[in-house]
């Protein structure tokens, strides 16, 4: 019997989903991808935060995970040279494999109820028969019933109608994801930083100075 207060992976893959640092990672890595659609202001906006998305808890907990692996194997190989800590490019696509693992662990019905609180504009729903499926186990049945050999390689032609629309579901729900967590980086863009920086030097010079009303020069 399960703990109620006990988490599934589905649930989990959830929360990671919704953790602040992982929408970083998604968004920073939409940005990277598609720098000619989202423009400079957001790439440098996206650029800015990598750092931080690196000083993240998440990140050290998966600095640790590494640092304890590679420990593991020099003492099974017993190697005695100096120990160094993972690479930052190694965290940072460590941490961009979560959110792709956690995309295919997600319940659709899961994963649509958190882009659109992310502010994703989706027009349709999931379907209800849908919406408790995940990639996850889709390609279970493809693989039980010979559609996915074992290669990995999947065979579309042969998949039962419902699952192609599952999967189209999948493809949907990430790509909302990536865009929803690539738009939360550019909400801290300014877009109006050269408008307000002109309107504040017109401003400063009609201060009121020594007791001249405002807009009023000496006569």
């Amino acid at each position: 019997m399960t703990n109620g207060d006990e988490k599934t992976p589905e649930k989990i893959a959830i929360d990671n989903l919704a953790t602040e640092a992982y929408l970083k990672v998604a968004g920073l890595n939409e940005i990277r991808k598609k720098r000619a659609f989202y423009g400079d202001a957001f790439y440098n906006a996206a650029e800015d935060i990598a750092g931080s998305i690196l000083e993240s808890d998440e990140a050290q907990e998966i600095r640790k995970r590494i640092r304890e692996q590679e420990e593991s194997l020099r003492k099974q190989i017993g190697y005695a040279g100096p120990t160094y800590g993972p690479a930052d490019d190694r965290v940072s696509f460590e941490m961009y494999k979560t959110t792709r693992n956690s995309l295919n662990l997600a319940k659709f019905g899961d994963l649509e109820k958190l882009v659109r609180n992310n502010g994703a504009i989706l027009k349709d729903e999931v379907p209800e028969k849908l919406k408790n499926l995940s990639y996850m186990e889709i390609m279970a049945k493809a693989e039980e019933t010979g559609v996915l050999s074992k290669d990995g390689k999947l065979d579309l032609k042969k998949l039962d109608e419902e699952s192609q629309y599952a999967l189209a579901v999948h493809e949907a729900l990430s790509q909302a994801y990536d865009t929803s967590a690539a738009r939360k980086i550019g909400e801290k863009v300014d877009f109006y930083s050269e408008p307000n920086a002109l309107l504040s030097q017109i401003a400063e010079k009609y201060k009121p100075k020594n007791g001249t009303p405002a807009g009023q020069g000496s006569q």
